[in-house]
């Protein structure tokens, strides 16, 4: 009994797949023909069969359309929290916007006319957004000079964005505001758009003049008096006043050192200003490296002396030609030379070579002496650095000569660099390029 009522099962399941798929088939014109082909089989058993087929067809639809549902249920509550996500951010974003102390401004790019400021914009420029409506910036006259508007949508739209330009405004009440600026070509509206981005650094800029003026005048004056004091020394050790007591001799020549270190210190200041400001003058031909280096071995070997250090070239290349300023490259190879006989021990030596390396000449100057400290060495390029090890230094110097080396370098298209283990010695070294 029970295989008749499987069978019967299968077979309905078999017959309810096939209807459902086989639209065309009369259903119980097949019934009747499979029920005279099988004689054994009663017609209500296969009704039965066919009917719990249908039954577990439909129960299944109905367990997919509600795991269904269930799905859609979850992705439909994902979607609204990510909304609600994107919803909370682009607040968070526009109250930035609007409270943020940087001048922000969205134009169209088109025709410059501003669609969106916010309060930082009123603040710095003074205008509100009455003024603004309709209108670009330069309709309001706000760029000092128009070109660098120009220079600024051109370098954003050719870059996709623009960092640290440099510009002055002129806000509503006619006073200068020293900008410095950032763009980024945005999509806004369904427009090419220019976001700009802005801080007000026109107190910065006043300090700095302030403190450029200052650091000039100063070493100016300074620098007249101590010329005068040190002439008057050197005629004093000279014997000009007379035979003096071997105290007196040892305090002058105190005195004549100490002048000598407020001149260097008092020039370097002025270099330095001037590197900065871009102001340095160069007086570029076409020279002998292997000449600079040999006039510079000659200017430092008095001082080189005084500390007990042997200078020696090592120097095969002769004729190396480059495209460079004597005085100042002499002026490089001094600190370098000066830096190593302050760093080495009494007896020791300094090597100095120079090489071709392809395109490029490289000149090293190694001392045995200290070396300098790891703490130091990733900022011995900066301004006022200097290691403060009483082995290292014996006796103290600018803290700025190693960055006007550097400076002077690049602005000859080389590179300056070192190489220094504390307690065996150091090599600096710089390239330049050959003719």
């Amino acid at each position: 009994m029970y295989t008749r009522v499987l069978q019967a099962l299968v077979f309905g399941l078999i017959f309810t797949i096939g209807t459902w798929f086989l639209t065309e088939l009369d259903a119980f014109e097949w019934l009747h023909q499979y029920s005279r082909d099988h004689e054994d089989w009663e017609l209500d058993e296969i009704i039965i069969g066919s009917i719990v087929g249908v039954f577990t067809l439909l129960l299944w639809f109905v367990i997919e359309v509600f795991n269904s549902h269930s799905s859609l249920r979850v992705k439909i509550q994902e979607l609204e929290q990510a909304r609600e996500g994107t919803k909370a951010a682009e607040h968070l974003l526009d109250q930035a916007y609007r409270t943020s102390p940087a001048l922000f401004t969205i134009s169209r790019l088109s025709d410059g006319k501003f669609i969106r400021t916010n309060d930082a914009w009123t603040f710095i420029t003074g205008y509100t957004e009455n003024d603004i409506y309709d209108r670009s910036d330069l309709d309001l006259g706000l760029w000092q000079n128009p070109q660098d508007r120009e220079y600024f949508v051109l370098l954003t739209y050719a870059q996709k964005s623009l960092r640290n330009y440099e510009a002055v405004f002129i806000t509503k009440p006619g006073n200068e505001k020293h900008m410095l600026l950032s763009g980024e070509i945005v999509q806004y509206g369904g427009e090419d758009c220019l976001l700009m981005v802005g801080m007000d650094i026109s107190e910065r800029f006043e300090i700095e003049q302030t403190k450029n003026q200052f650091i000039s005048v100063v070493s100016h004056e300074l620098r007249t008096p101590l010329t005068s004091i040190q002439g008057s020394l050197k005629l004093m050790l000279g014997g000009t006043c007379g035979i003096l007591s071997e105290k007196a001799i040892d305090l002058l020549r105190v005195c004549e050192r100490n002048s000598v270190r407020l001149l260097d210190m008092v020039d370097d200041i002025l270099d330095l200003e001037k590197l900065r400001a871009g102001s340095l003058i160069y007086d570029m031909q076409r020279i002998a490296l292997d000449t600079v280096i040999d006039d510079a071995l000659k200017s430092n070997q008095s001082f080189a002396e005084h500390y007990d250090v042997r200078l020696i070239s090592q120097t095969d290349v002769t004729d190396a030609m480059i495209n460079g300023d004597h005085k100042r490259l002499v002026q490089v190879m001094s600190n370098l030379i000066s830096n190593g006989a302050k760093a080495s021990t009494p007896g020791g030596q300094i090597n100095i070579h120079l090489q071709r390396d392809g395109d490029i000449y490289r000149t090293l100057v190694t001392d045995f002496g200290s070396g300098i400290p790891e703490d130091y060495q990733a900022n011995i390029f900066h301004s006022f650095t200097q290691a403060d090890s009483s082995d290292v230094r014996k006796e103290q110097g600018t803290g700025m000569g190693l960055a006007i080396c550097k400076a002077i370098i690049q602005q000859h298209g080389g590179e300056i660099g070192f190489e220094s283990t504390p307690g065996v010695g150091t090599t600096f070294y710089f390239t330049l390029p050959a003719l």
